[in-house]
This record gives structure tokens, C-alpha cells and sequence, in this order.
């Protein structure tokens, strides 16, 4: 019988992407702004979320920016990004 051990993987302290900035800044609540999300670590960016509600059309375009389009949201207002 073997024994199985399990394996963990160890991200080190600020090698995660991490979001800076979106340009622009604000949009309309309808959605499908095109915007890029500025930040570092980004290159293997797979998701955005606008307050937990997927962007659309997303794009690496190198370690620092990703493109995509904003989803609709209810009422404006502030959201959180992440990626």
C-alpha cells in the first residue's frame, strides 16, 4: 500500500496579480465599456470581476494591462475589481 502525502503549493508574498488602476475610471451601468485594468503580475489574468460579476472580451495585452468590457450593473455607484 502506498502512501499518498499531500502537496502544497506556496505562492511567496507579492507575486500574485494585483490591480492598481482602471482606465477609465467610471462607466455607464448599462455595461460593455471597453476599459483596461492596470496593475502588475497580470499576464496570466484569466478572469476580471466587477463586484464579483464577470467582465467579457477579457485580453492580456502584457504583465501590467488587461483589456475587457464592463459588465451591467443595477445602480451606480463604486465596485470592486479583481482579477
Amino acid at each position: 500500500m502506498s502512501v499518498v502525502k499531500p502537496v502544497r503549493y506556496v505562492l511567496a508574498s507579492g507575486t500574485g496579480p494585483s490591480v492598481t488602476r482602471v482606465n477609465p475610471a467610471a462607466g455607464s451601468t448599462a455595461g460593455g465599456d471597453q476599459v483596461q485594468v492596470i496593475g502588475t503580475n497580470l499576464d496570466k489574468v484569466v478572469r476580471v470581476t466587477f463586484d464579483a460579476v464577470n467582465a467579457t472580451d477579457v485580453v492580456v495585452l502584457n504583465a501590467s494591462a488587461v483589456a475587457c468590457k464592463t459588465p451591467a450593473r443595477a445602480s451606480p455607484g463604486a465596485v470592486d475589481v479583481g482579477v
